[in-house]
Order: structure tokens, then C-alpha cells, then sequence
């Protein structure tokens, strides 16, 4: 029976912890928490990568036979992985694309195994022992993995790191340059997933999500055309934050200090990327959710001003009548009835 229709053995599996951790020998210090251990076997196996993955679809020949061992965490918006995993294809769709809002960098190892790499018109690129490819999940891509192999990685959202897609589109599918960079950085890498991925009472701290980010910036730096200018990282910061107050200003819970946490930026870099908006970020997330409001009290007169006030994001409702009359010049029970009795309301400048 070959290696790919039987589950792992003990020592391979001690042995794969001992390299990931970037130890030799076959034992490991602290062994692996098996809780965060997925065991995945067959065509279920492979739905459940699948659906861990949330990048790629996974699919092997015959399917049946396929098996693995996964670890996967994630730091904010920061995901890790370390796979070890018989004969499998991934393969990013327009689906999968389209079904994902925001664009990521995907920085990957491989140990074991012969890996192809395809992305880009007629890409096919070979990825040797512990070569470091990337690959975008803006575009589609297929990665075949032969024989028993161990990839790893982190996959990134762009707007973290401040580089345009633009800039990465020329490299894409390819090795990153084997430099001592690379090389250190991916054993660092390889080494924070198994201490934070696999040890149980693993403890990360909070400046681990900033590190890890400013590290794959390094990284990606060797391969786009050019490191942004301080104006057009504050481009990419305003958008980010702007796409994160219109996807998430109903949860009462998007404050300063959360769009701050999510893209890895203090309060006053935050502040300073936007000195000259008028009230500020609390201003934005305020009008945003006074503009959710106002076209429910248009549309659901089903609804309470209070309910209203709740579902667009307000913790209070004086706050929310206050940051309406402000905005509008009335309140939302004369905007609500005005509408009703169908007049128009002269929005305030």
C-alpha cells in the first residue's frame, strides 16, 4: 500500500513538528495540543480543507485516498497554516473570488514533494524545497502537490501592508528571491504557527499581529516594483478604513480603538490619517450609521426610532436623535413622518 492511502505515522508526524518548529532531531519540546490538530481523510477531508482554507477548493485523485494533518489559526485578519498532506490540487476559482471581498497575499513554504505553481497567463512554475512562492487571491490559481509534502504559510489582506496589487501582478506565481531574508523570515514564520497554532495555553501578544505584518512587508518588498510613498499608504489606509465603516458600522462594537486593532494601527496613526476629516473617524462611523438609519425610517414603518437607532449601530438613542437633528435639522420622528405624510425633507449640507 503506498504512502498516499494510509494515515500518518507517530514518527512522521513527531518529525513534522520537530521541522516546523525549527528543531532537529525527531522530538519536539513541547508537544502539540491534539485539539488543534484536524485530521482530515477522504472526500469529507477534503470538503472540510475546503471550508478551513477559505481561499481555495481542494480536490485529489482518487479522493479517497487523500489524507492530512492541519494546522490553522488566525491573528486579526492574519491567517496561518501548516499542512502535512498527501497527493492534492488547490485551485482558486472566479467563485471562490467572487465570493471573497477582500484582496490577500498568500506566502507559502514547501519541504516535502514536488509542487506546481500556476498563476498568471501560461504560468507553471516548479517549487522546489523550502522555496517561497506567493500568490494573490485576486486572481485565479491552481497549486498541484505530488507525494507527501508539507506546505506552510500566512496569507495577508493587501491593504495591511500598504502594497498595491498593482505592483505584485508582474511576480506573481513565482519564487521570491532566495535571500537571507526570505529564508529567516519563513522559519520565523514556521516557528510562530507551531507555537501559536499547535501548543495548548499558547500565549500572543498584542504587538504579534503588527510584527508578523511588518515582516511579510518585508518579504513582498523584494518583489514589488516599488515601495509606496507615506501619501499613497495614506490612500490605502482611508480606504480601508472607509470599506470597513460601510461593511461593519451596524456592530455597536466599531469603535476607534477597533478599526485601529484591525489594521494593526495605533490611535494616533490612525488620527493622523484623517487630521483633516471633519469629526473624525467617530464622525464617519456616526454619519454612516445616520444614513442606515434614515433610509429605515423611510422604509420600515414597521419599525420603532428606538429599533431603528439599535440596528444601525447606536448604543442610545439620545445619541443617535442628537447626531440626527445635527445632520439632518429635525428629528427622526418628524424626518419619519414627514416621509410619510410624503413630503421632502431638505437634506442639511
Amino acid at each position: 500500500m503506498d504512502s498516499s492511502s494510509r494515515d500518518f505515522t507517530p514518527d512522521e508526524l513527531s518529525t513534522w513538528f520537530a521541522r516546523l518548529g525549527g528543531l532537529r532531531g525527531s522530538n519536539v519540546a513541547s508537544a502539540p495540543d491534539p485539539s488543534r490538530l484536524t485530521f482530515l481523510a477522504g472526500a469529507d477531508g477534503l470538503a472540510k480543507l475546503s471550508a478551513i482554507s477559505r481561499i481555495a477548493d481542494y480536490s485529489a485523485v482518487p479522493a479517497g485516498r487523500f489524507r492530512a494533518v492541519a494546522l490553522d489559526c488566525r491573528l486579526g485578519s492574519i491567517a496561518l497554516f501548516a499542512r502535512l498532506q498527501t497527493d492534492v490540487t488547490a485551485t482558486r476559482t472566479v467563485q471562490n473570488i467572487d465570493r471573497d471581498g477582500r484582496a490577500s497575499i498568500v506566502i507559502g513554504s514547501q519541504r516535502r514533494g514536488t509542487v506546481q505553481l500556476r498563476q498568471g497567463p501560461g504560468s507553471r512554475t516548479p517549487v522546489g524545497d523550502r522555496r517561497v512562492s506567493f500568490v494573490l487571491t485576486t486572481q485565479p490559481f491552481v497549486v498541484d502537490y505530488a507525494g507527501v509534502n508539507e506546505p506552510s504559510g500566512i496569507a495577508v489582506p493587501l491593504d495591511l501592508l500598504g502594497i498595491a496589487e498593482r505592483d505584485l501582478l508582474a511576480a506573481i506565481g513565482q519564487p521570491l528571491p532566495d535571500t537571507a531574508l526570505t529564508r529567516a523570515a519563513m522559519t520565523y514564520i514556521d516557528a510562530f504557527i507551531y507555537e501559536a497554532c499547535a501548543l495548548s495555553g499558547a500565549v500572543v501578544g498584542p504587538d504579534a499581529e503588527l510584527a508578523l505584518v511588518d515582516l511579510v512587508r518585508s518579504l513582498v518588498s523584494q518583489v514589488s516594483r516599488r515601495t509606496r510613498p507615506l501619501e499613497d499608504r495614506s490612500v490605502v489606509v482611508r480606504a480601508a478604513v472607509h470599506d470597513l465603516i460601510d461593511r461593519h458600522h451596524r456592530r455597536p462594537d466599531l469603535t476607534i480603538d477597533a478599526i485601529a486593532r484591525l489594521l494593526n494601527l495605533s490611535r494616533r496613526q490612525l488620527y493622523r490619517y484623517f487630521s483633516d476629516a471633519e469629526g473624525g473617524i467617530a464622525g464617519l462611523v456616526a454619519d454612516r450609521r445616520i444614513e442606515t438609519a434614515r433610509q429605515l425610517l423611510r422604509t420600515r414603518t414597521d419599525l420603532s426610532v428606538y429599533d431603528i437607532s439599535m440596528i444601525a449601530g447606536f448604543t442610545n438613542s439620545n445619541t443617535f436623535r442628537a447626531h440626527f437633528l445635527r445632520r439632518h435639522g429635525v428629528t427622526p420622528s418628524d424626518y419619519r413622518d414627514a416621509a410619510i405624510a410624503g413630503l421632502t425633507v431638505a437634506r442639511s449640507a
